[in-house]
């Protein structure tokens, strides 16, 4: 996986995980919830690319 390059990029968030891969499974310690971990991701990614614009807007 180019890491390092991919970290060069401001368009590219490389995420790559302890074990596993693939990012849709089934998330937490009781997996019958409708919880997954990609719904997990994708709230903190625009979360983070929110918070980024309004600083943005402020400064």
């Amino acid at each position: 996986i180019p890491v390092k390059e991919a970290s060069k990029s401001k368009n590219i968030a490389l995420l790559v995980t302890a074990r596993g891969g693939h990012i849709g499974f089934l998330d937490g310690i009781w997996p019958v919830t409708p919880n997954t971990y990609i719904a997990h991701l994708f709230t903190q990614f625009f979360t983070s690319v929110f918070q980024k614009m309004d600083k943005d807007m402020i400064s």
